[in-house]
């Protein structure tokens, strides 16, 4: 179990990084162009070469940057989403205990609210801390992902998306919960048409 949750993962991590690479490399292409045109009118004619020439080895310096696994901009971008994307699973307890210690006790202080959530949140960062950052094991997914087929990049590609939209769903369905266990009846849509 623990070795599918860590595939899991870490496929989705990948997914990440090299749908950031896409971005990353269409916004450098439509800057690049851009600085060529800008090239064209404002530039001497004698000084275009030197200006391509040098705006070529930009682009082959941010390109091997780009694609760089241990420290580059798309590899930390793809960490952070990770990172935000996992997180957001954790409000669905989150909104739970604070509506319950809501309905229970009242409205507690806002460091309540926000001492659960760190809580729940340190400790479900523990199994992504392990199973994909902790000493670099993305690395060697990376390696094996890197030899699947097309067919499998596509599919992973896919289950990233509902990944993404499954974080963005528990997020509504925690404050929903919060909301729900506060007031302590579920059928706030009743609630709301009534009122």
């Amino acid at each position: 179990m623990k070795k599918k949750f860590a595939y899991v993962l870490n496929a989705i991590y990948y997914s990440l990084f090299l749908s950031s690479i896409k971005e990353s490399t269409f916004i450098d292409n439509a800057v690049y162009y851009l600085f060529h045109v800008f090239g064209l009118i404002c530039i001497s004619p004698k000084k275009i070469p030197q200006y391509n020439e040098r705006n070529d080895k930009t682009r082959e310096m941010l390109t091997s940057l780009r694609h760089n696994k241990s420290a580059g901009p798309c590899i930390s971008d793809a960490k952070i989403f990770m990172e935000l994307l996992y997180y957001n699973f954790y409000i669905i307890p989150t909104g739970m205990i604070v509506g319950i210690i809501t309905n229970l006790f009242g409205p507690p202080h806002p460091v309540v609210y926000m001492g659960v959530l760190i809580t729940l949140t340190v400790i479900g960062s523990i199994p992504l801390r392990k199973l994909v950052f902790k000493d670099d094991r993305y690395l060697k997914y990376f390696k094996k992902f890197e030899k699947e087929s097309k067919q499998w990049h596509r599919k992973w590609m896919w289950r990233t998306v509902a990944f993404c939209l499954g974080s963005l769903l528990s997020v509504a369905f925690g404050i929903y919960l919060c909301f729900a266990c506060a007031i302590g009846r579920f059928d706030l849509w009743n609630l709301m048409a009534r009122g």
